[in-house]
């Protein structure tokens, strides 16, 4: 099989154009598609290409029939797609039509339907009853994951029908896709949506609505499902002061200053023994485990105490009782001097970002 693989990445870089080239003696077959990748194809390089794969497509089937082996099935799909291409530049329809009718029946990836509106492969198949009817097909998940919660602009405020909505989208695909509740089998995930239903239509605002949701993922205690408000609450739920922590040995320790000025005050190795008068672990626990998702106990110390510890509203005051390496104990304000973290940190949405379903969820599907 490591020949084919060899052909088969061959093939699926003939799909762009190709240069009509003969293949070097002893060269990389890989590295040599490389190069050809963005050249002109020739007919030569397109029906040996075809071959190619069409011998491929015959060696797993028959490995599968061999071995019952559903992972040679599923990498069929990896060889249909590039092969259809091929045929549609051929302007060999039905074949192409064919093989895009097998990799249905392999697996549905949610790229599948933007590929083929948009692949140049496919031109010639696009006035085809049978390939619009397949556009049609595979993109009727994307409308059926959306939800009646999905895709609603930013307010202040949702309606009391929009927050339902969004709640029970949540629960019902957790109910319907989450593969591990069996990891925490003293949940009553019914009565969670029972629990949660007055919060979410007792919450008048749309900061509000979050700051329920963000407690109802981490019930699941998956680092996978979670819940992230909107980019435009940002200010409100993900702001931090310059500094980072982290948890050794029990302590939670300064681990990073991030601001020149706030290195006079506070320094890298100082113990947090509480934050804003609670004691730093007791703090963890009611403050900010219930807000993680988390399956490992070592995912779940580190977004504890390096990711969440001191994250919150930007202008809310922060109160650190510190010691040093001396000994000598201290507190430290940081006024309203939390501010966000570079774009594309954990667990920080881009403003804009819809007020709907889709931030809410993050399900891995095995």
């Amino acid at each position: 099989m490591r020949r084919l693989s060899a052909s088969i990445l061959l093939v699926w870089a003939t799909c762009a154009p190709l240069s009509h080239a003969a293949l070097p003696a002893g060269a990389d077959t890989v590295a040599h598609a490389r190069d050809l990748r963005q050249q002109a194809a020739a007919t030569a390089d397109v029906e040996r290409a075809t071959a190619l794969l069409e011998e491929a497509l015959r060696s797993l089937k028959a490995a599968e029939q061999a071995t019952a082996n559903p992972a040679l099935r599923q990498e069929s799909y990896n060889t249909l797609l590039p092969l259809a291409a091929l045929y549609g530049r051929q302007g060999r329809k039905e074949q192409a039509l064919d093989a895009l009718d097998q990799a249905r029946t392999v697996i549905w990836l949610p790229a599948a339907a933007q590929m083929l509106r948009n692949d140049s492969a496919f031109d010639a198949l696009r006035n085809e009853p049978r390939f619009q009817a397949m556009l049609t097909a595979s993109e009727a998940p994307h409308r059926l994951w959306k939800g009646p919660a999905s895709d609603h602009p930013y307010k202040e405020a949702l309606t009391v029908e929009e927050r339902i909505a969004g709640l029970t989208q949540f629960w019902a695909e957790a109910r319907h896709s989450f593969v591990y509740f069996d990891k925490v089998p003293e949940l009553d995930w019914n009565q969670v949506y029972m629990d949660y239903l007055p919060k979410v239509m007792a919450a008048q605002t749309t900061r509000d609505y979050y700051a329920v949701l963000r407690e109802l993922a981490p019930l699941l205690k998956d680092g996978h499902t979670n819940i992230w408000a909107p980019g435009e609450l940002n200010a409100e739920f993900e702001a931090v002061p310059p500094l980072r922590t982290t948890l050794v040995e029990g302590r939670v320790l300064v681990a990073h200053v991030g601001d020149a000025a706030l290195r006079d005050r506070v320094r890298v190795g100082d113990e947090v023994l509480a934050v804003d008068g609670m004691a730093v672990h007791d703090y963890a626990r009611q403050r900010v485990m219930p807000l993680v998702s988390a399956g490992a106990p070592q995912d779940r110390d580190f977004q504890t105490y390096t990711v969440g510890l001191l994250r919150g509203a930007a202008k809310a005051p922060a109160v650190l009782r510190l010691r040093a390496a001396n000994g000598k104990e201290r507190d430290e304000s940081f006024g309203p001097q939390r501010r966000l973290p570079l774009a594309g940190g954990a667990g920080v949405q881009d403003a804009g970002q819809r007020c709907g379903l889709h931030p809410h969820r993050a399900f891995y599907r095995r």
